[in-house]
């Protein structure tokens, strides 16, 4: 199955992903313990410092301004704050 990531600004969709099993949560989960991002400690709802620490590698990336944008248009935040 697949979930349809909708923008809720326009309610248009702008990505569909497959859904993941509970085995592949419990590997995530436990790929993310093992590198020092905190999810185990403090869970989806972290710290700042925490979400930074996972997300850095990721928005320095060339593809980091299209990270941002797709960010942006899954919760509606601005721009700005989703580039930070």
């Amino acid at each position: 199955m697949a979930e349809r990531i909708l923008d809720p600004a326009t309610g248009q969709r702008i990505a569909e992903v497959p859904e993941a099993s509970v085995a592949q949560v419990n590997a995530a989960v436990a790929a993310a313990e093992k590198g020092g991002c905190g999810v185990g400690a403090d869970g989806a709802r972290g710290t700042r410092a925490t979400r930074c620490c996972c997300a850095s590698p990721i928005a320095s990336t060339a593809d980091g301004a299209a990270f941002a944008k797709l960010e942006s248009d899954n919760t509606g935040k601005p721009l700005a704050a989703s580039a930070q």
